[in-house]
Parts: C-alpha cells; structure tokens; sequence
C-alpha cells in the first residue's frame, strides 16, 4: 500500500494541471485511492456511485457510499482538485444525518479532510478529527489510512481511535496557546507547590514571563539534544545503507555546492525520508534547504522541491529531465541555503546559543 500511495503522490503533481473538473477529479486521483485502499470500485454493492442522501426532497445525492457486509460505512464526497474544502463542510454534514455511516470523507483528490460524529451522534463534526494531504504523505497518514482498507476496516476500532485522535489534537492545541501566552490557571498550576499568595495581575504578569522563558528553554534543549541524536545515528547510517548510486551521486553534487555554507561544526544534514525525499537541511532535520527526489518510472525523473523560509510544507517544484539539468536549479538551492543558515543562526542567538 505504501509503494501504491507514494506512485499517485508522485502521479498528482504530474497530472493535476491536466485535470479540468470534478468527473476527472475522481476518476484520475480519488477512484484509484479507493482502488489501493483494497476496494473494487467496479463493485456497486461496494462502492456505490450517486446515493440519495436527502432528508429535505431535493433530490440531493453524495457522490459515494462505501459499503460493508450490505450497509453504509463512509459516505465520501468529491469536489474539484482547485475546490477549497472548507466550503464545502456543511454539505456533507447535511449527507450525514440522512445515513447509517460513521465516516465521511471530505475530499478534492488531494487533501482528504475525515469526519464522524463525537460531539453529537448521527451530527457530523463540525471539524475533522483527520486531515491529510495524498500529495505530502507522511508515515503517520500511511499509518492511519491503513485503518481504512478494506481488510482492515472496524467501525468500532476506528471510532475509538478517531476519538483518541481528536482529543490529542485539542491537547496539543491547548498546550500550544499556553506555552504561547501562558493563562492563570496554567501558571498557577505550575507555581502552586512554591507560591501560596493570590495570584494578583502584577504577579501573575511576572510569572507568565518566567514560565514562559523556562518552557522555551526546556524545548530548546529538547530540540538540540534530537539533532545530536539524528547526526551522531541516524545520519550516517542512512547514507550509508538507504541510498542508490544516482541518489549518491545527487547527493555528492549538492553537497559540493553547499559545503561553502558550513562552519565551525554546523555542516549541511542529509535524510532520506520515507517519502523517497532525499533531504538536505542545515545542521538538522528541521533548518529546510530542499527536498529532492529520484523518479525512475517518470520523463522528468527528477523532483526537486526549495523550500522558502526554513520550511518543509513550504516551497516550490522543480522537474528536470536527468542529473545533467541539476545546475539549473543551483543558485535557487544556494540561495536557499544561504537564507536558512541565516535563520538557523539568528535563533541561535536569540535563544543564547
């Protein structure tokens, strides 16, 4: 399943410029996810095509039911790849209460958007407890797509999950609005076991700054003890045993651009990830120059992807022919470089390193 979603991540960027409308939308990207999810959709008792879903005698109809042992279990509607799918939540959610299903899916053929009903049984969510982009997999989506094969699938399993999900989702969410601007009750709790006065504005002013300070400092070590662990093992024994002839190659070429950007002990970090993206990123895995990646089965049989800004999920798309092309998109590598050792440095003195 993994080789099958990687081969149509890889197939999208190719074909979706070629695709002008909702009908290619399915039958180009969402129908063969379906397919590799173990499904026949050439079954309609399995995949069922047009289903009324009306409750109001529109005549409304979602695009699928996926069905197991003769009943629904997740209704999927499809819109154009171009298509903002936030527009289009409160459609599926009126789908929703007309069936028997737990799941729905929310999907342009790119980004998948997964829906149930815990705040309110037979009420659609109003956000997803799960989202996931087909054309930026990582092994935690594979993870949990596999959840949804067909071999696989248990309604109940899925909802004990989905819920787990979503409630780690708002704990992260919670975390991250306390450590950005700590409330009372956060700060209080942590000062508790040393402070017995009443927590006045004024002092409350003064330990939200110190709370603050100490859970940046305490991820800032974090952060840099992982670095050391990835370049002291994983590092190495990724180049040594993961990569190909022509990903060395690559990897030799880029690396002789960018070794002029090293020093002191700060050298350029190379992965391979499990997307087939080889990595390169400055001093660790989370400074972004650029992703590049071999695609034998392809004409442009290069992909390479500049990140903008240090970031991974941000960045733009270069195909080239061969190795031969790969000076094309040297200066935008440099270039890349060069602005991300900047960013890497600046937080290192902004955090006193």
């Amino acid at each position: 399943m993994k080789e099958r979603l990687t081969s149509l991540s890889e197939r999208i960027s190719v074909i979706k410029s070629k695709i002008k409308n909702e009908e290619a939308t399915k039958q180009s990207l969402i129908l063969p996810m379906l397919s590799i999810l173990g499904y026949d959709i050439f079954d309609p008792d399995e995949v069922v095509p047009e289903v009324p879903c009306d409750i109001t005698n529109k005549g409304d109809r979602i695009d699928y039911i996926i069905c197991k042992d003769g009943k629904h279990a997740i209704l999927i509607e499809c819109k154009d790849w171009r298509q903002n799918l936030d527009n289009h939540v409160s459609q599926l959610r009126k789908y929703y209460v007309a069936s028997e299903a737990r799941f729905a899916i929310l999907t342009n053929g790119i980004k998948y958007l997964f829906f149930s009903d815990h705040d309110k049984a037979n009420i659609m969510d109003e956000k997803p407890f799960y989202s996931l982009d087909i054309s930026a997999l990582s092994d935690d989506d594979i993870v949990f797509l596999s959840g949804f094969k067909k071999e696989s699938f248990n309604t109940m399993q899925l909802l004990f999950q989905s819920q787990d999900i979503k409630y780690r989702d708002a704990i992260l969410n919670n975390l991250k609005r306390e450590f950005a601007n700590p409330s009372k009750g956060f700060v209080s709790l942590l000062t508790s076991d040393f402070y017995k006065g009443k927590l006045h504005e004024s002092i409350y002013n003064k330990f939200s700054c110190i709370v603050k300070d100490c859970l940046d400092s305490i991820l800032t070590v974090d952060f840099y003890q992982d670095d050391k662990v990835i370049k002291e093992e994983e590092e190495t024994q990724e180049i040594q045993g993961n990569y190909t002839d022509d990903e060395l190659n690559l990897i030799n070429i880029v690396l002789g651009w960018l070794h002029k950007y090293e020093c002191d002990g700060f050298r350029i970090y190379v992965r391979k990830r499990a997307d087939g993206f080889i990595s390169f990123c400055y001093n660790s895995r989370w400074w972004n120059i650029c992703r590049i990646k071999i695609r034998p089965k392809f004409d442009n049989k290069i992909c390479a992807k500049i990140c903008k800004e240090g970031l991974a999920n941000n960045y733009s798309e270069r195909y080239l022919k061969d190795s031969s092309e790969l000076p094309s998109i040297r200066f935008e590598i440099e270039s890349q470089c060069e602005d991300t050792k900047s960013r890497f440095f600046k937080y290192r003195m902004e955090h006193g390193y």
